[in-house]
């Protein structure tokens, strides 16, 4: 995955560190959002009256 507007300043300083490091912040900023959990569920309940 690549995203130039990030990788656009790591220019030849410690190249292969500073992408490295980049590509781990990028990584773990997109999978760090679950996909779904059940406890943040907001949808509305309707209860019966009886």
């Amino acid at each position: 995955m690549l995203n130039p507007a990030a990788n656009r300043g790591v220019i030849d300083v410690y190249s292969s560190i500073g992408q490295h490091l980049l590509q781990l912040t990028v990584a773990d900023a997109v999978f760090a959002v679950p996909a779904y959990h059940p406890q943040r569920d907001v949808t509305l309940k309707m209860l019966t009256f009886e």
